[in-house]
């Protein structure tokens, strides 16, 4: 494995608007180098409507919209803390998180509609107390 695929630990303390602004100083040149804010702002309207009718694609930023401002303080704080030290847009990145979210909500609405889509989602993983080694809570997603 190179240095380039190897998976990077953040430690990261206090409180959410300082772990979000400790987050964008440690990655926010790998992460604007990547492109996964482009890519994760408007993916479904690029790869799954883009043929869709106009109101279908308004009906889905709508429900885009909505999954990032019911976002918990605590979330709304690290993308802020993030975006400050990092220099992206909140309320894009605010999107970029919430667009797993809103595709799962699709895809399970979907699922009700017709029987042929198998549900999808993110792979996440929590421990804490007796589950961590040291106690911590841990948690991790990828997107």
């Amino acid at each position: 494995m190179t240095a380039a695929h190897r998976l990077q630990i953040a430690d990261l303390r206090g409180n959410s608007l300082q772990r979000g602004r400790q987050h964008g100083e440690m990655f926010a040149e790998k992460i604007r180098q990547s492109g996964i804010v482009d890519f994760y702002h408007a993916y479904c309207e690029k790869e799954l409507l883009p043929h869709a009718p106009q109101p279908a694609r308004r009906a889905f930023r709508l429900l885009h919209t909505l999954c990032a401002s019911r976002q918990s303080p605590q979330a709304r704080s690290l993308i802020a803390g993030f975006c400050q030290s990092a220099g992206f847009d909140e309320k894009i990145l605010a999107r970029c998180v919430s667009m797993p979210d809103a595709l799962n909500y699709l895809i399970g609405l979907n699922g009700k509609w017709t029987s042929a889509v198998p549900a999808l989602g993110c792979t996440s993983a929590a421990v804490w107390g007796d589950y961590s080694l040291d106690g911590r809570f841990l948690y991790a997603r990828n997107l």
